[in-house]
């Protein structure tokens, strides 16, 4: 007996897209004193991958004493982590450094900036002053949303992650005078402290004011991360624009 043909006809399957929208919940410190006319000053954090925002500000508590408004996100998508497991966050996934990446990257860097935005001014915080700080996996998304929007921010710090110049070569000339502060350890196993370098020099050869502080540490926040961040946003609001 011959067997029937399978039915390869396509036509009957049908692809396409529908929207979603994202969830960012977030925990926001304002400063214990009166705020300016034009309201406190503010710095949107973004955690590592496996976090979330409570996880960081455990490991910035200097930052309680901040004279800024501290707004701290929490990435969209959650993820198993740990052991024994427990449920974390990240930013996005990971799977090569493509153009579908660095696309996910620009469009959640859009989606931190609206968060950023709408949270400074429902809360009425100064738009003009805001300052962005990544860790690790946040550092990297953190990176590249200041430098695909420098207007949204007056500066910004990574810390364990690398600056992704190579995204913007050739287009990194309105970040000229840009405060950027780098904080990266020299046997960090997970991102290259050489290639740290090397993206921190490609910025100041743009004319970008971009700092690299280097311990003798891995991947992770020092004990001291936290005042030296501090000092360096409040340095950054200080100046004039």
């Amino acid at each position: 007996m011959r067997a029937k043909a399978k039915n390869t006809d396509m036509s009957r399957f049908i692809e396409g897209r529908l929207p979603m929208a994202h969830r960012l919940t977030y925990t926001l410190a304002v400063p214990d004193v009166a705020a300016p006319a034009s309201g406190h000053a503010l710095v949107a954090a973004l955690h590592g991958k496996g976090d979330d925002g409570a996880a960081l500000r455990a490991r910035l508590a200097d930052w309680e004493s901040a004279p800024f408004a501290a707004l701290w996100l929490d990435a969209p998508w959650p993820i198993e982590s740990g052991d024994p497991p427990r449920l974390g966050r990240s930013w996005y996934a990971y799977a090569g450094d493509d153009a579908a990446f660095r696309e996910e990257l620009l469009r959640m860097a859009a989606i931190v900036i609206d968060a950023v935005r709408t949270v400074a001014t429902t809360h009425g915080l100064d738009l003009g002053r805001c300052g962005l700080f990544g860790y690790s996996q946040g550092g990297y998304l953190a990176g590249v949303a200041a430098m695909a929007h420098p207007s949204a921010f007056r500066g910004l710090a990574v810390a364990s992650a690398r600056i992704k110049t190579e995204m913007f070569d050739g287009a990194l000339a309105p970040l000229r005078g840009f405060p950027v502060l780098a904080l990266h350890g020299r046997r960090d196993p997970h991102v290259s402290f050489e290639r740290q370098v090397a993206a921190v020099d490609a910025l100041r050869a743009s004319g970008v004011d971009a700092t690299l502080r280097a311990h003798d540490g891995g991947h992770g926040l020092r004990s001291d991360a936290g005042s030296a961040l501090a000092r360096f946003f409040a340095e950054v609001f200080a100046r004039t624009p």
